[in-house]
């Protein structure tokens, strides 16, 4: 049976859209999403018509900071109101953050925070999917190359609709992921670009001098949740369209594994949105499929935060404390800790409708941060991740490869079950002795800086669970001198 047949549910979907035209390596295709076998088909007319590109603009962290990023401060806990204490219960002052993807010292702090719902949505509909079939779909790091890609009308939107649908062209059982734009790669084709990226990011150099090493080169680098990337479809959609898909294989692992479970998850989304597209003029990443509207379950979520945090230290040199709240949970609110450094945070008894469903979107995220554009504190430093986009030259290869994926749905509650090896009997210990991650789950909620304490605590709906300690901080806090604030939250949230 042919993986178009196979994903049949998500070409339904797909037909709800427009079919548009569009150029790649200067022949016209046209998508067509109600068609039997293939969507894609190539159209025999000139190319010329179609002359709009993808916006390329800036990427994360390259825009202005406001003269309040860094400045150090007091700060409380947005969700649960605990004032941010050292191991003595004494005062910190932690750099204020805008939390604007543009700003250069607070942009790695924005990628952190879009990382949240992407890896919790995604792990979410994963544990939701298993119980609703008995085995679980995977992980899959994908990028859509599109040489030459061209557009008669929004060049931005026509390439993420055609990133979607040929990732569900050539999936099998594709539920949605999310779409992350990079508009550019290092202009040093034939050298390892990794080491470059990480000098490049966070790490004080302007536009024009990192511009100067980077050539246009949109891609789009997509967390999947899908039964198989198909190769062999993969190879026929590219010859007959030149519409390329490649699926990221594991660099650490001898099988054709993508991402093993959700520290992968989490390192490769939070890599792929520290350089993504700057989205004042342009959507730097899309939700698609199930994805897109799936509310993680709360418990879920709690510990997907965790393993965020856990990572970015590696992937955006962050320091999580001077970010979110560090304040451990009960245990009785989240009875089964996660294995952070395996797959076993995923607790079957959490698959119900979740109660909680106040990020059910990316548009109810941007809501968030308006309201928070004014508040946290991040640490400087430049990008360091172990994945880069130099990973994908080579495709896997075939079917065989893929089915050699470990079972990733392995639910032991607390041993770790992420082999790296053919062998699912495998001694699975060394890939997770050196995770550094805790079991504890912390509250994670952002620190706002302590000058907006009284309009925490005059909010009723809050319900904060610390507020007498807030109240009393607050009263005997200090403000610092000479402080200007009058550009602070100003601009609008990236």
């Amino acid at each position: 049976m042919s993986s178009a047949r196979q994903n049949s549910s998500s070409r339904d979907h797909r037909a709800k859209r427009d079919a548009l035209r569009f150029v790649v390596d200067d022949q016209v295709i046209r998508l067509d999403p109600s068609t039997g076998t293939s969507a894609f088909e190539v159209v025999d007319e000139p190319a010329r018509a179609y002359q709009n590109t993808p916006t390329a603009g800036r990427i994360t962290g390259f825009g202005d900071t406001y003269d309040t990023c860094g400045v150090p401060m007091e700060h409380f806990c947005s969700d649960c109101g605990m004032p941010a204490r050292d191991a003595d219960g004494d005062p910190v002052e932690v750099g204020q953050t805008c939390w604007r993807q543009q700003c250069p010292r607070c942009g790695a702090g924005w990628a952190m925070r879009r990382a949240y719902p992407i890896v919790s949505k995604i792990e979410s509909l994963r544990s939701e999917v298993k119980s609703e079939r008995g085995d679980s779909p995977r992980f899959h790091h994908v990028v859509v190359p599109l040489d030459d890609f061209r557009a008669a009308g929004d060049a931005d939107d026509a390439y993420f609709e055609v990133a979607k649908a040929a990732i569900e062209e050539v999936g099998v059982n594709v539920f949605g992921g999310a779409l992350i734009h990079h508009p550019y790669s290092g202009s040093q084709e034939e050298d390892d670009d990794l080491d470059k990226w990480k000098r490049r990011l966070f790490s004080g150099l302007d536009w024009d001098e990192v511009r100067e090493e980077l050539e246009v080169d949109h891609h789009i680098h997509a967390m999947v949740l899908a039964d198989t990337i198909d190769y062999r479809s993969c190879q026929a959609l590219q010859d007959r369209t030149g519409v390329f898909v490649h699926r990221v294989e594991n660099n650490d692992s001898e099988t054709s594994v993508s991402l093993f479970d959700v520290e992968d998850l989490s390192e490769a989304t939070t890599y792929a949105l520290s350089h993504a597209r700057e989205s004042d003029n342009a959507d730097a990443y899309r939700y698609f499929g199930r994805v897109a509207n799936h509310s993680a379950d709360h418990r879920i979520e709690a510990r997907c935060k965790e393993v965020v945090r856990s990572v970015v230290p590696k992937t955006l040199d962050l320091t999580p404390s001077n970010l979110v709240c560090d304040r451990e949970l009960p245990t009785e609110l989240y009875d089964h800790a996660p294995n952070l450094s395996g797959y076993n945070y995923d607790s079957d008894d959490g698959d119900e409708d979740s109660d909680d469903g106040d990020d059910t979107d990316e548009e109810q995220q941007e809501i968030e941060d308006v309201e928070s554009d004014d508040q946290d504190g991040c640490e400087e430093g430049e990008e360091g991740s172990e994945k880069s986009d130099d990973q994908t030259t080579e495709p896997n290869e075939g079917d065989e490869q893929a089915d050699e994926q470990p079972d990733v749905t392995d639910d032991t509650d607390g041993e770790d079950s992420g082999e790296s090896s053919d062998d699912p009997d495998a001694d699975s210990e060394a890939d997770s002795s050196d995770s550094g991650t805790d079991t504890d789950v912390h509250c994670n909620g952002r620190l706002v800086p302590m000058e907006y304490a009284p309009s925490w605590l005059e909010d009723d709906d809050r319900e904060l669970e610390h507020a007498d300690e807030l109240q009393e901080a607050y009263e005997n806090w200090d403000p610092p001198d000479q402080r200007d604030l009058d550009s602070f939250g100003s601009d609008e949230t990236g």
